[in-house]
């Protein structure tokens, strides 16, 4: 907390919610997430620390997989420190659209990750960043996005090659299904 407010940077939970293994019973999970959560939403509210959780999917992380369970879950902590963020890989296996996540969070989404369906280079995938970044303008987001690429490319080469990827999207192109842009 202290080093994210000298920052002001935002601090991300997202596997650390366990798995289901760690507790079977979903609703003894959510009662100790949310108790365990309001404790350090009481100590970012005091520091003036913004939370994002993050839907991780059901292959990484037992609880809290889609944008819907991290608002419900929010609204359970009940602190105004904690904040939604969607991850476009996550997204491609939780939800059913790219899209109506991101209006379902509306004003209160707070950061972003935008990442490739396999986690490699943009454009290389299923994503349809397009239509992501559509969404996000149409909901008046104001904050940062990163950018995630941890396959199949080294740091400068998926620094440059992303950048021009991103670079090259048109506002409203968007892509159909199976349709990619491709970097240089």
């Amino acid at each position: 907390m202290e080093v994210a407010n000298r920052f002001g940077a935002i601090l991300v939970v997202g596997l650390l919610q366990g798995l289901r293994s760690d507790e079977p019973d979903p609703a003894a999970a959510h009662a100790r997430i949310v108790s365990s959560l309001q404790q350090v939403g009481r100590e970012a509210e005091a520091r003036g620390v913004e939370i994002v959780i993050e839907p991780v999917n059901h292959l990484q992380v037992g609880f809290n997989n889609s944008v819907e369970e991290v608002l419900r879950l929010i609204r359970d902590i009940g602190s105004t420190a904690f904040h939604p963020m969607v991850d476009t890989i996550h997204m491609n296996i939780e939800e059913t659209s790219l899209v109506q996540p991101i209006h379902a969070c509306g004003a209160r989404l707070r950061h972003v990750h935008l990442c490739e369906s396999h986690g490699g280079l943009p454009g290389t995938g299923r994503i349809d960043f397009a239509a992501v970044l559509d969404a996000l303008e149409g909901a008046g987001y104001p904050h940062f996005a990163s950018v995630k690429v941890y396959r199949k490319a080294g740091l400068r080469d998926a620094a440059e090659k992303s950048m021009a990827f991103f670079s090259g999207l048109k506002p409203g192109q968007n892509l159909k299904p199976g349709q990619n842009l491709k970097p240089d």
